[in-house]
């Protein structure tokens, strides 16, 4: 997949890959969304792993709405290369709307990216 900017996003499919983002990575604790960030040395991709579970989100109809979101947020999103990203919605996360989180997710990652 590609977003605008012409990144290359990958999906991080092992657990493996996805505990040394957790141990690596910055965590930051937004309202709505608990984000996990971690540089890589490839500048010409985005690797992501959306973490929605059973418990907070009880259907999958809600689960599947919510990773749709999230994807679209990385996909249409002008985010730089460079980054891996855990993505885990909190319990909140219904409660806001999709312009309210794609704000917060794009602020976030851009300080991220310039800090």
């Amino acid at each position: 997949m590609k977003n605008k900017s012409s990144t290359v996003l990958i999906s991080i499919k092992t657990n493996k890959e996805i505990v040394s983002v957790l141990k690596v990575g910055r965590k930051l604790n937004l309202p709505y969304l608990t984000l996990w960030l971690a540089r890589q040395s490839n500048k010409s991709q985005i690797e992501y792993a959306l973490l929605v579970n059973k418990t907070q989100f009880k259907h999958a109809v809600a689960r599947n709405k919510v990773k749709r979101q999230l994807r679209n947020i990385l996909i249409t999103s002008d985010i730089k290369g460079g980054i891996r990203i855990l993505i885990k919605p909190n319990a909140n996360y219904s409660k806001k709307t999709y312009l309210e989180v794609k704000e917060q997710f794009i602020k976030t990652i851009k300080k991220y990216q310039n800090g």
